[in-house]
């Protein structure tokens, strides 16, 4: 099975890449936006530069490559960034999406679209079926690329996801656990918040569930994610009581003490019993996961 997946270069990405190159059956290819190919990608993955922003150009790589799915992971993330520059985000977030959709369209392949729990606003935990309210214009965005998704005519399957941590990899920034790690271990006082209530997800367990709709032709919408409800804060607390920092050293905050461009679902949490039962999904636990990070 011939894979690609867009923005390669990113977390999701090059942590997906790693657990497909598990399997040999599956061939490979990555788009981003470097010219020159990124120095940790491995070996075994054909690298496209891409602008998304170019149709001609989508067109182009995909028709080249002949996936038998696409992977579309690439994405402006970053909600105060989105907040900030909207016409930038919806141009990233949604016109590439029609761009990759309309290629895949081109040569009759699958779609998987990347999305996240921001689609939803305030009162989670939330089904796959439940109304979008973002509260945010990622968010919003989110939820017009998901739209053009399930009206492509494609084979889809849309992935939501929530606060995705793990292993941090040549090259990348740490996820929220190795940040907390690392100045604790300083001796660094951290105010995190207490008030924002997420269903995090460990990216190995993400990459599992995708592996799992990819061999299963599975179609619609899943979500995967932890099945544990924590605020930043509590795993804050559990990261310090693991690496036994002194905890004071983790001092609360809330939204309201901390403003941001962008605002943040209160409890924005994903149900998972649809992935469960389907694809035979089983995150592992916050402690489970903490001593293979740490």
């Amino acid at each position: 099975m011939r894979i690609l997946i867009t923005g390669v270069s990113g977390f999701v990405g090059r942590h997906l890449v790693n657990r497909l190159l598990q399997q040999n059956e599956f061939v490979v290819a990555g788009t981003g936006r470097a010219a020159i190919r990124p120095e940790h990608l491995p070996a075994p993955v054909q690298y496209l530069p891409l602008d998304l922003l170019n149709p001609v150009a989508v067109l182009d790589v995909v028709t080249a490559f002949q996936p038998d799915i696409v992977i579309h992971s690439a994405a402006m993330s970053k909600p105060n960034d989105c907040e900030e520059q909207q016409t930038l985000c919806y141009a990233v977030n949604v016109q590439a999406t029609q761009h990759v959709i309309d290629a895949c369209t081109a040569i009759n392949c699958r779609l998987l679209f990347m999305s996240t729990d921001f689609v939803f606003g305030d009162n989670g935990p939330f089904t796959e079926d439940d109304a979008y309210n973002a509260v945010n214009y990622y968010g919003q965005s989110k939820v017009l690329a998901e739209g053009l998704v399930k009206n492509s005519g494609l084979l889809w399957s849309i992935v939501r996801t929530v606060l995705v941590y793990g292993p941090q990899l040549p090259g990348l920034n740490p996820t929220f656990p190795q940040w907390v790690w690392r100045n604790l271990q300083e001796g660094k006082t951290i105010r995190v918040f207490t008030d924002q209530y997420r269903t995090a997800t460990y990216v190995a367990d993400l990459t599992e569930g995708i592996v799992s709709i990819i061999e299963q032709k599975a179609t619609g919408v899943y979500h995967l994610c932890g099945e544990e409800t924590f605020t930043p804060f509590d795993i804050a607390q559990l990261v310090a009581a693991h690496g036994a920092f002194d905890a004071q050293l983790v001092q609360p905050v809330t939204r309201a003490e901390f403003a941001e461009p962008a605002r943040r679902p209160i409890r924005s949490t994903l149900h998972i019993a649809k992935a469960k039962s389907k694809l035979g999904y089983a995150p592992r636990s916050l402690s489970q996961v903490l001593p293979l990070l740490f």
